[in-house]
C-alpha cells in the first residue's frame, strides 16, 4: 500500500511558489461571475468588491458543507449547468464516484427549455455545453491529487478556458484513508501520515487554483459527529479543530485546519422535504470570513435547483 503511495505522489511535479507565480494567468480583479445560485453569487460579489480575488489563490474558492443528503451535489449540477451555458469549461472532479452525466444533462436541458423554446439550435446549445463539461473520478485522495496535479497540463493540451474548478464529495474517503494511513510509518512523530495526506491535498489543490485562476467550488461532506469523550489532542495533532452545527448537531471537520485559510466562503447546506415535490435547501454562511446577510433559500425538484420560490 506504501509502494503505491509514493508511485502516486512520485507523478506529482514539484515546483516552486517563484515558478508557479510565473505560470500562473494574470487573475481579473471585476471579472463577473454568476453561478445562479444567490448565496455564493451574494458572497462573490463581495469578494469581487472588497478586491479578495486578487490575493495570492487566484481566484475564489467557495466550500459547500452539508451532512448526506443535504443538496450539495445538486448544487454543484446547478454551478455546473449555469459555467457551461455561459460559453465556459468545467473541470469537474468527481470524488465519491457519484457524478451523473444523465442528470448533469436533465439541469441543462431544464435551464435552455426555461428560456427559449425546443429548437434545433436550442438542441445544440444543450450539446455544446455538455461538451464543456471535463469529468475526472479519481477513486483515492492519492488519485485526487495526482489528477490536480496534472490539470494545468490537460488544460493547456486542450486548450481549454476554465471558468470553474468543481470538487464533489471531499470527505468520501476518509474512513479509507484513515484506515491506510495506520499502516504508514513516519520519521516525524509530530504529525499523522493522515495529516500529511491532508496537507498534500491542500498544498496542491492551492497551487493548481492558483494556476487556473478561476472560480473553485467544494463541496464537503460533515461526517465526524463531536462526542464528549473525544480526545482534544488527538484533534490538535491532526488538526480537525473546526466546528460546525447541522441539523441541531455538532460535527468537526474532517480537513486540517490550514484549510480554512484557503477558502474564500464556507457555506452549510440543510435541506428539509417540503410537503410536495420540492425540497426546501438552505444556505447558511459559516466561518470567521461569512458575509453578513443570510441565511439563503432556494428549491430542488426533479430539474434542479430553483430561486426562492416562497
Amino acid at each position: 500500500m506504501t509502494s503505491e503511495l509514493d508511485r502516486l505522489l512520485a507523478q506529482i511535479k514539484s515546483e516552486s511558489a517563484r515558478t508557479v507565480a510565473g505560470l500562473a494567468p494574470p487573475p481579473s480583479k471585476h471579472t463577473a461571475m454568476y453561478t445562479g445560485v444567490e448565496a455564493l453569487d451574494d458572497a462573490l460579489r463581495e469578494i469581487y468588491e472588497a478586491d479578495e480575488s486578487s490575493g495570492p489563490g487566484g481566484g475564489p474558492l467557495l466550500e459547500l458543507l452539508g451532512l448526506a443528503g443535504s443538496g450539495k451535489t445538486q448544487t454543484a449540477y446547478h454551478i455546473c449547468a449555469t459555467i457551461a451555458l455561459d460559453g465556459q469549461s468545467v473541470l469537474f472532479i468527481d470524488t465519491d464516484g457519484k457524478a451523473s452525466a444523465h442528470t448533469l444533462a436533465q439541469h441543462i436541458q431544464s435551464r435552455v427549455k426555461c428560456t427559449e423554446p425546443q429548437t434545433s439550435e436550442s438542441e445544440q446549445r444543450i450539446a455544446q455545453a455538455l461538451r464543456r463539461v471535463h469529468i475526472f473520478a479519481p477513486s483515492s485522495t492519492q488519485s485526487l491529487i495526482a489528477t490536480l496535479a496534472m490539470l494545468p497540463q490537460y488544460v493547456q493540451q486542450h486548450g481549454i478556458s476554465a471558468g470553474l474548478l468543481l470538487l464533489d464529495g471531499l470527505g468520501s474517503n476518509y474512513w479509507a484513508d484513515r484506515k491506510e494511513a495506520v499502516h504508514v510509518r513516519l520519521r516525524s512523530k509530530r504529525a499523522t501520515a493522515f495529516f500529511r495526506l491532508q496537507q498534500l491535498f491542500v498544498d496542491t489543490l492551492q497551487m493548481v487554483h492558483q494556476r487556473l485562476g478561476c472560480l473553485t467550488v467544494a463541496t464537503s461532506l460533515l461526517l465526524l459527529p463531536v462526542l464528549e469523550s473525544r480526545q482534544s489532542s488527538q484533534d490538535s495533532s491532526e488538526g480537525l479543530t473546526r466546528v460546525i452545527g447541522a441539523q441541531q448537531n455538532e460535527y468537526r471537520d474532517h480537513m486540517i485546519q490550514r484549510w480554512s485559510s484557503v477558502v474564500s466562503r464556507s457555506f452549510l447546506i440543510d435541506s428539509r422535504a417540503d410537503g410536495s415535490a420540492l425540497t426546501r435547501v438552505t444556505f447558511t454562511p459559516v466561518g470567521s470570513r461569512r458575509q453578513q446577510t443570510g441565511p439563503y433559500t432556494a428549491y430542488i425538484d426533479n430539474s434542479g435547483l430553483h430561486a426562492n420560490i416562497g
